[in-house]
């Protein structure tokens, strides 16, 4: 767009006339035609740089571009000042000093690069008018700014809004991918427990048993990242339903199966990890109701339900009229009912499941899947993304198309026309100002980005009323600054009309303008000057009409770049987060079982602490809060003497997001802890019996109980939210 502006600017200049021509001063001057062509080249080598995405290229050629004229411009200045006149003055440096200083404006950026355009317009248009007064040289400098400054701000602030708006990307980006890590650590240690708890706990069991030879490779085989469904993949609804009938026939064969819905025999599937969950917490409820039921009474209904032929839910309903039970006094120690049925479906996106037992009413597991309406994939969906501001805002449009610079306008070339010698301060002046001033007026008013069809009716009026009007006061252009202050003002209320977003009516206007201008001097009018002069201002115009499409074509692939580099770091960071968790995870495991079933130990020794390891494994996952190094090698040595032990933790489930960082609520660190020890110190001191550590849910009178049993003889401490504790001694049984 600089490039552009500027080429237009030279080649329709009066010093570009003066070179073609070979007439004037710049006749046989090779110094002003050296300078006249390093301006042009300064323009060209604009162009190229379009061919690049790299903004550094962008830059560079701006500020070459607009240091050329700078440097020329400095040695017009400070020749001007010490030897009265200047080799340059032939070239006009004034008289398109905006595109260079916009240039500067764009590499340098806010503020330098404003406040530099500023001082370059100001001292072009100072030594370019010759102002030898202080009323000349103010309007000289309000004159050289009023007309650029539209674009000086839409430079400026547009590199200053795109920062502020990459800063607020990132920052939703970052959060994005934080909530992205915390959720897929969620997910991933729900999908490894479940894993530990189908697989490494049961082979556990088995060496412990006696059933399977205490081989650590069967057991290593399962402790591998791979072996964890990820859950990202999906698959088809008749597998699906073959998983359920396949679960069913293992774990309970006499459940009768009905299907009930549309079942979509094409289209997406279900995604893996929802099927996985839905059939590890079946299987677990099926079993359960075999050992604990009393009743062959079971059924299974599968439902599915489709919209617009893709599958959007499927539901898997399993009852029994067994004796039932009450789901509230289910201890924690169950970690079948905490981990297989409750937590890992309910941990599973767009999965839920809904457990209703009484005693008597036998028992209902309902294990639902629905696909959000707003897949693709990730809930980092949810996460809003900062919408562009609008191009008002985005270019410094509600500065520069403001009351307060349509009257600063109308200022400044008021004030141009009283100084000039040669106009009429008549009625046709009087008309010419009020026209210029409801064009102004007009063409900054409302905030739409484009401007409404009643006000662009007004300026193009107010230009053509303002034109003829200056012609009648008999002051032309050509007449050198001051005079043809109707022509100067054309570059107003014409490149703001182009800025918004009405181009097509600007350069119209100025063409019907030029060309009634031209009738009146065919028809016999005086017309003073050339009326074709003001055609050399349509580059103004050109320059403005470039502004929004410009800024519209650079922000168009921004939401959709923003998108694909959310898809490209979000999976990323699911990637990283499950593979380092897994990672840890089947290390710090796999480490357990070597250890525990090295070849070098009796077979005795083996059996025995592998069947202590599947004790602390599952503590480790029903009880997170009570997972602590102490309090561990406390549980295992004890166990290790035949005390009983039992962990119970039923308030990490009020803090669900603890479970994944494995820390403590911020507010009740320091009592867990005073808890976590003092529960350590009874479990070492026990030699016999059981001793019970149970966290108590949230809402609670108390924290803690801790109760050990020894023959008959029972010991009853509680700890209050303060980590402070109470003694009971009583007898069993009391």
């Amino acid at each position: 767009m600089t490039g552009i502006s500027l080429l237009l600017h030279l080649v329709s200049s009066h010093t570009s006339r003066l070179i073609m021509t070979g007439a004037g001063p710049a006749r046989n001057d090779e110094l002003v035609t050296a300078a006249y062509w390093a301006l042009v080249a300064g323009a060209l080598i604009q162009l190229p740089a379009c061919l690049s995405r790299r903004a550094s290229i962008y830059r560079i050629t701006m500020a070459l571009g607009g240091g050329i004229y700078l440097l020329m411009l400095a040695t017009d200045v400070v020749l001007s000042l010490f030897q009265g006149s200047s080799p340059l003055s032939p070239v006009h440096l004034g008289d398109y000093c905006g595109i260079p200083a916009i240039m500067l404006a764009a590499a340098l950026g806010p503020p330098v690069g404003f406040i530099l355009a500023l001082l370059m317009s100001a001292a072009a248009a100072i030594v370019n008018n010759h102002a030898d007064t202080l009323m000349l040289q103010l309007l000289s400098v309000g004159h050289g700014w009023i007309v650029p400054l539209p674009f000086f701000v839409a430079f400026t602030l547009a590199r200053s809004t795109a920062r502020k708006l990459d800063t607020r990307i990132s920052r939703v980006h970052r959060d994005t991918l934080r909530e992205i890590r915390s959720r897929e650590l969620r997910e991933t240690e729900t999908h490894f427990l479940a894993h530990i708890h189908d697989t490494v706990l049961t082979l556990l069991r088995a060496v412990g048993s006696g059933t399977l030879h205490a081989d650590k490779e069967v057991i290593l085989s399962h402790l591998s990242p791979a072996e964890i469904s990820a859950g990202d993949a999906e698959i088809p609804v008749a597998d699906a339903l073959r998983d359920v009938h396949d679960v069913i026939a293992k774990s309970a064969p006499d459940t009768g199966i009905t299907a009930t819905g549309d079942f979509p025999k094409s289209g997406r599937g279900i995604p893996a990890q929802a099927v996985a969950a839905i059939c590890g917490a079946l299987a677990e409820a099926a079993l359960n109701s075999r050992r604990h039921a009393l009743t062959n009474e079971r059924h299974c209904t599968i439902s599915c339900v489709a919209t617009d032929g893709e599958i959007s839910g499927f539901c898997v309903d399993f009852t029994d009229e067994g004796v039932g039970f009450d789901p509230e006094t289910v201890p924690e120690n169950r970690a079948g009912v905490r981990v297989a049925i409750t937590g890992r479906v309910s941990d599973t996106p767009g999965c839920s499941v809904d457990l209703r037992s009484s005693p008597g009413s036998g028992t209902r597991v309902t294990l639902c899947w629905r696909r959000d309406p707003g897949d693709p994939v990730e809930s980092a969906n949810e996460t809003k993304q900062p919408a562009l501001p609008p191009l008002f805002r985005l270019i410094g449009m509600y500065i520069t198309h403001s009351p307060w610079f349509a009257l600063a306008t109308v200022a400044v070339f008021t004030g141009l026309s009283v100084v000039d010698e040669s106009c009429v301060h008549g009625p046709a002046w009087v008309l010419g100002i009020l026209a210029l001033a409801t064009s102004v007026f007009a063409v900054t008013s409302g905030t739409s980005e484009k401007l409404r069809p009643l006000p662009t009716v007004v300026v193009v009026l107010g230009v053509i009323t303002m034109i003829v009007a200056g012609v009648s006061t008999g002051t032309s252009v050509i007449s050198g600054w001051p005079a043809g202050w109707w022509a100067f003002a054309v570059q107003v209320p014409l490149p703001l009309l182009a800025i918004r977003c009405r181009a097509r009516v600007a350069l119209a206007t100025l063409f019907v303008c030029t060309a009634i201008l031209r009738v009146l001097e065919v028809a016999g009018f005086a017309i003073p000057g050339d009326a074709m002069v003001i055609l050399m201002f349509g580059a103004t115009i050109i320059a403005g009409s470039l502004v929004p499409l410009l800024v519209r074509r650079a922000t168009a692939g921004i939401p959709v770049a923003v998108e694909a580099s959310r898809i490209r770091s979000v999976g990323l960071s699911r990637d990283t987060a499950r593979s380092s968790y897994l990672g840890e995870s089947c290390r710090w495991v796999g480490e357990l079982v070597r250890v525990i079933l090295d070849e070098s130990r009796p077979e005795a020794d083996r059996r025995r602490d592998s069947r202590l390891l599947e004790l602390r494994l599952r503590d480790s996952i029903r009880s997170p809060l009570l997972d602590r190094t102490a309090l561990n090698r406390a549980v295992w040595f004890a166990r290790s003497r035949g005390v009983r032990i039992a962990l119970l933790d039923e308030r990490s489930e009020s803090f669900p997001r603890c479970r994944g960082t494995g820390g403590d609520p911020p507010s009740q660190a320091t009592a867990l802890d005073m808890v976590r020890s003092a529960a350590a110190e009874i479990i070492d001191a026990a030699v016999e019996g059981q001793v019970t550590v149970r966290l108590l849910p949230e809402g609670r009178t108390n924290l803690a109980t801790v109760v050990s049993e020894v023959r008959g003889e029972v010991h009853y401490v509680t700890y209050d939210h303060e980590g402070r504790a109470t003694t009971r001694r009583m007898r069993a049984g009391d």
